[in-house]
């Protein structure tokens, strides 16, 4: 009797993960493959809205600078969009980094500071949720004030510039000269 559960409980499972995808979604009618990325949605955003208050900024040329507090352009505001749009950008910046090397980049999140027990090296992070609260991306940031950072956990404003880096091996994503709002 506990094997047949076991095996129901596991098919169950295995049911569930299979049913988000493949061709079962074609059979309902639904056409996956037709699907767009978040520069698409934001691109087709901007041509349907007039550029004004609350609008979204998003540029692939080289950006004009304006300084942070509205006087110096925001390349990327992901303050200005939603949670599922947050997070799939911030997904976006995390598998395509070399796009948006050297953008200004505005987010909000909870602050997060880890000290490495090895280097000594203390590390500041803006960490965002996705829509449902069940996964969150963050990113580095580098900032001379760390006096402005909040309390572990607290919600945090931050604009920087972003830009990667190697530690041994490994390819990491920070803002670069970053303002704590």
């Amino acid at each position: 009797m506990r094997r047949k559960a076991l095996f129901m409980l596991c098919a169950l499972c295995m049911a569930a993960v299979t049913a988000c995808g493949g061709e079962a979604d074609t059979a309902a009618g639904r056409n996956v493959s037709n699907t767009k990325s978040v520069d698409d949605v934001l691109q087709e955003r901007m041509e349907e809205e007039p550029a004004g208050e609350g609008s979204v900024e998003a540029t692939t040329d080289t950006p004009e600078r304006m300084p942070a507090d509205d006087t110096e352009a925001i390349d990327v505001d992901l303050t200005a969009l939603s949670s599922t749009m947050v997070y799939s950008e911030v997904s976006n910046m995390m598998t395509s980094p070399d796009e948006y090397i050297g953008k200004r980049v505005k987010m909000e999140g909870a602050y997060s500071l880890y000290l490495d027990p090895d280097s000594g090296n203390e590390y500041r992070a803006c960490i965002i949720q996705d829509a449902t609260a069940c996964c969150a991306q963050g990113i580095e940031f580098e900032t001379a004030t760390p006096e402005n950072c909040p309390g572990e956990g607290e919600n945090v404003t931050v604009v920087g510039v972003f830009d990667t880096y190697y530690e041994g091996e490994y390819k990491y994503c920070t803002l670069r000269d970053a303002e704590v709002l």
